[in-house]
């Protein structure tokens, strides 16, 4: 899910329980490498698909 938020300094702001990744511009590779580096990390210890 992606929507703009005024209070956010960033133009994008990716969350993953307590990580962010702050960027100004979209860049495909950096989102991916967030997602996989994170996903699984919650506390409930599962993956969605």
């Amino acid at each position: 899910i992606l929507t703009p938020r005024a209070a956010n300094d960033s133009a994008i702001v990716l969350a993953s329980w307590a990580r962010l990744l702050t960027l100004d511009e979209f860049n495909a590779t950096t989102i991916r490498n967030f997602v996989e580096t994170n996903r699984g990390q919650a506390p409930e210890g599962f993956i969605t698909p």
